[in-house]
């Protein structure tokens, strides 16, 4: 029958998915401005996300302030895509303007777009600021496109003029400021003509920003010191802005249009460095409030996002730094404004890009197919099952998926690093199915668990990291082995079985229930009963009774909990079915007591734990001695607890000094920041350098790692809970069984 029909037949499937399929790059995207377009599919909440942008950037440029907003959305909900497009709108390129969809956004905001606006694309992965990002970025747009143009000032200078100040002197004024030249009338403040003497020193004298001062250190920099373009550290973010927007406008734009990309992994990813986090945010900020105010020019900012900043936050911050990280996070939010895109559009897009039928003959079998699952009135409802209420539409839009599966899709892409999108995810069902599907299958939802837990990626948070990793642990190491015996097969041969083979079947289910455990979000997840777990993998299963799948899921189900106290299962006839790998929500207390988590009580616990193993008396925290006798003679060793690097922290006096008796400053196993046990051995390398010796023994141990002080904190916590009654008193939420 039609239904029997090979899926490749009907649309086109990829033999292979590669790394960088269906994932856009800002960059990419707007130099691949033909492909982008043509990808571009504009559903009515894209445009209305579209139009949500320019009216933002119509709105600096009419009232003269700069603004930003944060682009939300999963791993593959467009953001990069929104942002390219959003580019080539704003810098007039016609077929952007004639994108499907967008014609009433367009025709309404000529406005906007007849403006003459400079765009620029940050990637923000690699730079080492963000003024290395927005600085360097507008430096090399100069140079790339305006290179007759002066590069503006955007380096602190005042090395620079100190330099000249040197230079003036070995070479003389005459031979100094004949080489320097000048400056045409107008270009800058009040100078005009040729330096000399006098107009040197009076531009030289004063502030950054002053339009006399810049132009004499670009005159300098292009003159004597052209390697300072990039040699000197930046300036202050708020004088840097004025300067860029300053040379912007001079160069004939109305405003300048920031679109950055990766920010919340790029400050993700430095996070156990909190002073730098601090920094960075605040100078983010500065782009989007007041600080950029009154600019020659304003400035648009749009900052693409996945997930909320605090997600990231490790596990080896302290509690306390936590919660203040969390509340810069929260400062951070309220300056921004936010444009949403949805994943409730994936259906349509999905449609275009990738499940477009081959013919009208193709799409009339998958309507057939379509109308087959309809007939399975109880698993219909299932299939549905989605955080935007889909209808019979949408699931002909996704088929050979199901709504049910492209929400699990999105809320696991979510959670997956920038490589997992939904899109891609489909793609890779489908090339792994290529000669195996057929019109009437519906992908599983259980098929997804391989591709997304097994197959290497790394999830987002150090959270979600260790819930794939014991997912995975039990799935291989008790689950999988459990069913490969159960079905008789040796590991060998569960590679290469037929996707309607027993124990393909059951594996299917088994992993249908893990992936509930990991995105417990998911709509289409909730409620995991028997009846649910078949129909989420329709087709799939082969009752001996027609009628009785429901059946059949259970008895697996209850055998799984039988053997494996992970699984459970609920009462009642279709009890609901869970998988719990990480144990009693202990974490939950923890959360409650998370401040008393900081760096005075890590020390303080790490005091007692070393003063406990030397045996030193329990008094006084701060000094202490320690009686030992050697050689039959008593020794008092004096013992200091400190951080080494530090000389606030421990003094010169504590580790030189003229006393007979020794003295022991032992150091902590971590430290704040970048810092490494090799700063603490510097300072003391500097002290003996500089012939400076005592009776003192200092103990630098390597540093935890941050696993080590992950359990550490947890440490400090648990001291803290099982003292008392504390652990009652926050353990009140938890059920008694």
């Amino acid at each position: 029958t039609e239904l029997t029909t090979p899926l490749r037949d009907l649309i086109t499937i990829p033999q292979r998915v590669d790394a960088a399929d269906f994932v856009i790059k800002l960059d990419e995207g707007v130099v691949r401005h033909d492909q982008t377009i043509k990808d571009y599919v504009v559903t009515d909440a894209i445009a209305k996300a579209v139009a949500e942008g320019l009216d933002l950037v119509g709105s600096s440029l009419s009232g003269q302030k700069s603004q930003g907003a944060f682009l939300d959305g999963s791993f593959g909900s467009g953001k990069s895509h929104y942002m390219a497009v959003l580019h080539l709108l704003l810098s007039g390129n016609v077929g952007a303007r004639q994108i499907p969809g967008l014609e009433g956004v367009i025709a309404s905001r000529t406005g906007v777009l007849d403006k003459k606006l400079l765009v620029l694309d940050h990637n923000l992965l690699g730079a080492r600021s963000f003024e290395d990002a927005i600085f360097g970025g507008y430096l090399d747009y100069v140079a790339k496109n305006h290179p007759d143009a002066s590069a503006p000032v955007l380096h602190a200078s005042d090395g620079l003029l100190n330099d000249a100040r040197g230079l003036r002197e070995a070479m003389g004024d005459d031979a100094f400021f004949a080489k320097l030249g000048g400056a045409d009338e107008g270009d800058w403040g009040d100078y005009d003509g040729a330096w000399d003497a006098r107009s040197f020193d009076a531009a030289a004298t004063k502030s950054p920003g002053d339009a006399d001062r810049d132009q004499l250190v670009a005159d300098l920099r292009d003159a004597y010191f052209a390697s300072a373009v990039r040699a000197s550290a930046w300036l202050p973010m708020k004088d840097g802005l004025r300067a860029l927007t300053a040379h912007a406008k001079s160069l004939g734009f109305q405003g300048i249009v920031l679109l950055i990309d990766e920010v919340v992994l790029w400050l993700g990813q430095h996070l156990g460095n909190q002073n730098w986090v601090q920094g960075e945010i605040e100078k983010i900020v500065q782009v989007g409030e007041n600080a950029a105010a009154n600019l020659p020019i304003p400035i648009t900012s749009f900052l693409a996002r996945q997930r909320a900043l605090s997600d990231f936050l490790g596990n080896h911050v302290a509690g306390a730094q936590r919660v203040a990280q969390g509340q810069l996070f929260q400062y951070w939010e309220d300056r921004f404004s936010k444009i949403a895109l949805q994943a409730a559009d994936l259906p349509k897009i999905v449609k275009q890009r990738l499940l477009r039928p081959v013919s009208p003959e193709a799409a009339a079998t998958l309507e057939s197919a379509v109308a087959e699952v309809k007939r399975d009135y109880a698993a219909w409802g299932y299939l549905l099952s989605d955080e935007a209420n889909s209808d019979e539409k949408a699931f002909a839009n996704v088929y050979p998926f199901s709504p049910a599966l492209v929400d699990t899709m999105v809320a696991l892409s979510s959670l997956m690093q920038r490589e997992r999108t939904a899109l891609k995810l489909m793609a890779e069902l489908l090339s792994d199915g290529r000669d195996t599907l057929l019109a009437r299958d519906v992908i599983p939802v259980g098929d997804l668990y391989a591709p997304v837990v097994l197959g290497g990626s790394q999830p987002l948070t150090d959270d979600m990291k260790q819930h794939f990793a014991i997912s995975a642990r039990f799935y291989r190491t008790k689950m999988q082995p459990y069913l490969a015996r159960k079905h008789g097969l040796s590991e060998e041969q569960l590679a290469g079985l037929p996707r309607n083979h027993p124990y393909i079947t059951e594996d299917r289910l088994a992993k249908t229930v893990l992936i509930a455990a990991l995105a417990p979000e998911a709509k289409s997840l909730a409620n995991l009963t028997a009846a649910k777990l078949a129909a989420l993998n329709w087709g799939t299963i082969d009752a001996f009774i027609p009628g009785s799948e429901a059946e059949d899921v259970l008895a697996r189900a209850r055998a799984w909990a039988g053997e494996f106290g992970e699984i459970s299962i609920g009462d009642g006839n279709d009890p609901i079915i869970t998988a719990t790998l990480s144990g009693v929500d202990y974490d939950s207390i923890l959360d409650r007591v998370r401040t008393e988590d900081n760096q005075q009580t890590r020390r303080e616990l790490v005091r007692k734990l070393i003063a406990d193993e030397l045996g030193l008396p329990p008094d006084n925290l701060v000094g202490r001695t320690l009686d030992h006798v050697w050689r039959g003679h008593k020794r008092t060793v004096s013992v200091k607890f400190g951080n080494v690097r530090d000389d606030a922290d421990v003094l010169d006096s504590d580790l030189v000094h003229s006393d007979p008796e020794w003295r022991v400053v032992i150091d902590f196993p971590y430290d704040t920041g970048d810092h490494s046990p090799a700063d603490d051995v510097a300072r003391l390398r500097k002290l003996r350098e500089g012939g400076r010796t005592a009776n003192t023994i200092a103990w630098i141990p390597n540093f935890l790692s941050e696993a080590r002080q992950k359990d550490l904190g947890d440490l400090v916590i648990l001291e803290y809970l099982l003292t008392g009654t504390r652990f009652d008193q926050n353990a009140d939420h938890l059920p008694l069984s």
